[in-house]
């Protein structure tokens, strides 16, 4: 029986019609009956890899001196103080089009700093990243 000739919208396993059971691994994901051990096996689209959304990156200061966060910012994004402090005071984004992978760095840089972020749009990979627009 090939992939093709059923559908597995019910959740029903195509060779014994017990409920199967769907799993996301890693980039692997698809269905397996714990019946008869029938499973199939594809590509998770669902896996961070796969994320082709360009984020937007604001600063969040939590707390910290206005002094501090200028420079913190300067200090990670090879900027001179007056840029960093035109970039802060102008509410706009610290950096713009990132990959995921990038937002995630530049998460890990500010985080070690005790800075937060905020990104647009909703960036599901970060369970402490406030995400959406005000």
């Amino acid at each position: 029986m090939s992939y093709d000739s059923y559908s597995l919208d019910d959740g029903l396993c195509p060779q014994c019609s017990a409920q199967a059971d769907y799993f996301e691994e890693g980039l692997t994901c698809g269905w397996k009956c714990p019946a008869c051990d029938w499973g199939v096996a594809a590509t998770n689209p669902n896996d961070p890899a796969f994320d082709s959304t360009q984020y937007d990156v604001w600063v969040e200061s939590r707390g910290q001196e206005r002094k501090k966060v200028i420079a913190t910012v300067a200090a990670l994004m090879a900027l001179n103080i007056k840029e960093a402090r035109s970039l802060i005071d102008s509410g706009a984004a610290v950096a713009e089009s990132l990959s995921r992978h990038e937002v995630l760095d530049l998460h890990a840089k500010l985080e070690a700093k005790d800075l937060g972020i905020r990104v647009e749009p909703e960036f599901p990979w970060l369970a402490d990243a406030t995400s959406s627009a005000d």
